[in-house]
């Protein structure tokens, strides 16, 4: 909660009678007590910290347990929140069994869907879902990149052996991408960033101003070294309020950044396991959508398809985010194939 104070009444203090450091001092104390939700948790600690992962070691990364032939292009996967915890549980713990295992099953959906790259993808200390719901993520975030950030830099020295790559997460995993490309990449490295899926999340108008070299939204189908963001609903009234004040998205069917209506032709489908769970297929439906002050706004397909009556407050009835990274799975996959080759293709002309 904010209080508004009025500083002549409240205050009370003669700026002609303190000098240049008392008025800091005051000024700060006015600030605080302005602004009285920064007492709460600016700066906040956590006392049960988990330690960092080390990435030298191939258990902090995803596995299927077999040996690949390689392919000629990496994806570095990051999943979305998977613990939901509390307040003694507000950054997983890599080696938490409920935490790994989550991950891992969404892991295995997204490698099986992307078959034909080369699948890396680090276990990081996530914030749990208790701190989106209290308001704490931009305390802890420094944590959570910072594993993504490491892990990344540990790929690129190690596993990717110059190879063009492609940036894929979802929810946190796409906020964690977003910082990567903050601060966490080298201008050699960013020559080999084919695109950045980051799906479900946010970038602001003020992290365009900010980071205008880093942060490129995606304009077509086959620009490179582009950032792709789009968050889903039924209706444009159901938008999660963390998501407000995105200023970006791009039409995952059409791959353009208009307002054009994309029909149930150009709509490749869903992507989903068979009935045994072993594979990932992609199901044509009637789906449409078009993009609505940045925002995917979807018809032919059930409002409630993720609705989660707990989570009402968050993704109220309408909202797609729980399936948006399957939902448009068929042109992602797609996509990902074409910018491929285009990177490809520039190499050549090089």
């Amino acid at each position: 909660m904010v209080v508004f104070i009025n500083t002549k009444e409240n205050i009370g203090f003669n700026s002609k009678k303190i000098n240049k450091l008392n008025f800091k001092i005051a000024m700060m104390l006015f600030l605080l007590l302005l602004f009285p939700s920064c007492l709460n948790h600016a700066n906040r600690e956590i006392s049960n910290l988990p330690l960092e992962p080390d990435y030298s070691d191939s258990s902090n990364w995803f596995s299927d347990g077999k040996k690949h032939k390689k392919f000629k292009a990496d994806i570095f996967y990051v999943y979305p929140t998977v613990v939901k915890g509390g307040p003694s549980n507000e950054i997983a713990d890599v080696t938490d069994k409920e935490h790994r295992d989550n991950a891992f099953v969404n892991q295995m959906f997204n490698y099986k869907l992307y078959a034909g790259y080369n699948f890396f993808a680090p276990y990081y200390r996530q914030m749990t879902f208790s701190v989106y719901q209290n308001d704490y993520a931009d305390d802890y975030v420094r944590f959570s990149a910072g594993d993504v950030k490491r892990a990344f830099n540990c790929y690129m020295e190690n596993f990717n052996h110059d190879r063009p790559f492609v940036l894929v997460g979802h929810s946190q995993g796409s906020q964690m991408i977003i910082e990567l490309l903050k601060t966490g990449m080298t201008p050699e490295q960013r020559k080999r960033m084919v695109a950045a899926y980051c799906i479900g999340w946010k970038i602001t108008q003020t992290e365009l101003n900010k980071y205008s070299e880093e942060l490129q939204p995606a304009q077509g189908a086959t620009d490179l070294g582009k950032v792709i963001v789009f968050n889903s609903v039924t209706d444009i009234n159901s938008i999660c309020p963390i998501m407000w004040d995105n200023a970006v998205g791009i039409n995952p069917i059409t791959w353009t950044t208009d307002t054009t209506y994309a029909d149930s032709t150009q709509y490749l489908g869903i992507a989903e396991y068979d009935r045994n769970n072993q594979t990932v297929s992609i199901r044509k439906t009637a789906m449409g959508a078009r993009l609505m002050n940045h925002f995917m706004v979807c018809d032919g397909i059930d409002p409630a398809i993720c609705y989660q009556e707990e989570m009402k407050t968050e993704f109220p009835l309408g909202n797609l985010h729980f399936v948006e990274s399957r939902l448009f799975g068929g042109n992602i996959k797609q996509n990902m194939k074409d910018r491929v080759a285009a990177y490809f293709e520039a190499s050549k002309m090089e």
